[in-house]
């Protein structure tokens, strides 16, 4: 049949000359929402249903147009992380960009430019004195324990936990 497509385990599904543009469309909304990875949006036009022929094509345009770049992406996405109003730990971001298909090579070169200027435990110190005012009537051990599981949710290692920790009490 031509103009039709086997899509992974999907039917047979035959592209119609207005499924590119819908495709294209799909895309520039989901970046008018927030910028994304290739992968992202690789995935996303996946699971809305569109064939691989337009998918691929309008990967190309937008790469080419510059409105996907993982290398940007990747940057933004750590600074986000770090001026966040709860700031995350590297084991955090770095988890969060490879679900988004970043490249390990990538992530670690963002991450490693981004640590370089920033101290992690005064961020998790930042993060613990700023929760410890909600934790005012808890026991010493509550808060202990509530303020650890914070900060390995965040992504701060254990040993920046318990160093933090142990000067905050």
């Amino acid at each position: 049949m031509r103009g039709c497509v086997r899509d992974g385990e999907r039917k047979q599904k035959c592209l119609k000359p207005d499924d590119e543009e819908r495709a294209r469309a799909t895309a520039y909304r989901l970046l008018a929402v927030r910028a994304r990875s290739s992968s992202e949006m690789e995935d996303r036009l996946s699971r809305r249903g569109y064939g691989r022929q337009a998918r691929n094509r309008v990967m190309r345009v937008l790469l080419e147009l510059g409105h996907l770049d993982d290398e940007k992406f990747t940057r933004s996405w750590v600074r986000s992380r770090l001026e966040d109003h709860a700031p995350s730990g590297r084991l955090r971001i770095r988890a969060e960009l490879r679900a988004k298909g970043i490249p390990d090579e990538m992530v670690e070169a963002c991450i490693t430019e981004a640590f370089r200027d920033v101290d992690e435990e005064m961020l998790a110190r930042k993060l613990v004195r700023r929760r410890m005012r909600q934790m005012d009537g808890l026991d010493e051990p509550v808060r202990r324990r509530r303020l650890r599981q914070l900060l390995l949710r965040r992504g701060f290692s254990p040993d920046i936990a318990a160093s933090v920790l142990e000067e905050s009490f």
